[in-house]
C-alpha cells in the first residue's frame, strides 16, 4: 500500500459541518477479484472494477475524491515504467 494524496473536505452532519483531512493510498489488486472483497451491506451496496479514466467526475459526491482520481489517474500516465491501464483493476464502493 502506497500514500497516493490528502485533501480537505468538508463534511455536514445534522447541523454541524466537520472539517476533515481525505486520505487515499493504492494497493497492488491484480491478484483480486470482486469475490475476495467483503463489504459491510449497511454501507456498501456492491464493489465493481473499473477503468480508472472511465470515472465520471461528475458522479463522485466529494471534490477531495475527484481529486484523489485525478491524481491516480496523472502518475498512472507520467510514470515511465508503469503498467498498462488494462493490467490495473482498480475498484470502486458504490
Amino acid at each position: 500500500m502506497h500514500f497516493l494524496a490528502g485533501f480537505p473536505n468538508t463534511y455536514a452532519y445534522r447541523t454541524v459541518v466537520y472539517n476533515t483531512c481525505d486520505l487515499y493510498f493504492t494497493a497492488d489488486a491484480s491478484m483480486l477479484d470482486e469475490l475476495d472483497l467483503s463489504c459491510d451491506p449497511d454501507e456498501v451496496t456492491g464493489v465493481r472494477w473499473i477503468h480508472p479514466t472511465t470515472i465520471d467526475p461528475a458522479e463522485i459526491a466529494f471534490d477531495s475524491t475527484r481529486k484523489a482520481i485525478q491524481s491516480y489517474v496523472a502518475r498512472l500516465v507520467n510514470q515511465k515504467n508503469s503498467p498498462s491501464y488494462s493490467q490495473h483493476k482498480p475498484f470502486q464502493i458504490k
